[in-house]
């Protein structure tokens, strides 16, 4: 389980929730935060680096889970 929050999101308190929440079940899982970064920001590759970075990341973390 690969697990991604940003560190101005209004969900972000959620997404700590469930990492922690896997964490205490004894799921295997990662967690990234993207500083500085707000709700949707994934949405802006095409006129935010941080975005294009974070898409890049969540891929290469996709094809390692898929093995």
């Amino acid at each position: 389980l690969a697990l991604y929050g940003a560190q101005c999101d209004c969900l972000l308190d959620d997404t700590l929730e469930l990492r922690d929440r896997a964490a205490q079940a004894g799921v295997s899982h990662s967690f990234h935060l993207f500083e500085a970064m707000p709700h949707g920001f994934l949405h802006l590759p095409g006129i935010h680096p941080a975005a294009r970075e974070a898409l890049v990341r969540i891929g290469a973390d996709l094809k390692r889970l898929a093995g």
